[in-house]
Formats: C-alpha cells, structure tokens, sequence
C-alpha cells in the first residue's frame, strides 16, 4: 500500500500540463492519507475516518459470495486538513504519458527545504 501526494509547487523536469496528483509514496506508511505540498510548500494531511456504508447504498449487498458483503462496506470520510510537522526526507513517483517521474523532497517543520528530481537506484538506495 503507499499514500498518495498531490504536489502544487513546481517540480524540476516534470512537464507544467501533467496532473499534479497521483503521485504516491511509501514513505509515509500505507493508510492510503491524501498529503498535499501545498503551493506555499507546506506539508498538509487528510484528516479522515471510516463509516459503514448503509446496507440500501452497498455496491455488494446481492453478492452472497463477496468478502465486503459479509464484512460490511465501508467509506472514507475526509474530516478536513491538517499541517503536518514533519521533518525528514521521503519520495514520492508518479506515470505520466508512460514515463515514471521520481522526487525526493527534504523539509524542515513542515516546510519543503528541497526538491530533486533521482533516478530509480537513488530512490531505493536512500531508503536503506
């Protein structure tokens, strides 16, 4: 699993008319949080929670063989954003036009103190 990113602030090499979401990163732990660097390079999060989804609402309700059926549906409610206070640096990549595109970003308190385009061996290797 890994967490997604959206990324507002410019990335080097990365073409200026790609989405600026769906990069994800596994360095963050996989619940699958939306994190956002923010067009000020702020690190902000999704507050978020889990609820049952009602049985009339249920993708999977006439499915007797599904796993979500028997377990019960649920869905993501984001609950709003909060600034994260991280410090360190992570990874994150992203496909565009069949090219994958790496970064690494360093911050300090929160705030982006660098950003660098590596390649596939950087990213494992800083990883440990």
């Amino acid at each position: 699993m890994f967490s997604r990113i959206t990324v507002m602030v410019p990335l080097p090499g990365y073409p200026l008319d790609a989405p600026r979401n769906g990069f994800w990163s596994t360095d963050f732990g996989s619940d699958e949080t939306i994190s956002i660097i923010n067009e000020d390079g702020r690190l902000i999060s999704e507050l978020w929670h889990l609820e049952p989804v009602p049985e009339e609402e249920q993708e999977f309700r006439d499915d007797l063989n599904c796993l979500l059926r028997a377990s019960g549906e649920t869905r993501k409610v984001v609950d709003g954003l909060v600034r994260r206070d991280f410090t360190g640096i992570f990874h994150f990549s992203r496909y565009h036009k069949d090219k994958l595109y790496k970064f690494e970003a360093e911050f300090l308190g929160g705030l982006l103190k660098g950003l660098r385009p590596c390649k596939i061996d950087e990213m494992w290797e800083s990883r440990g």
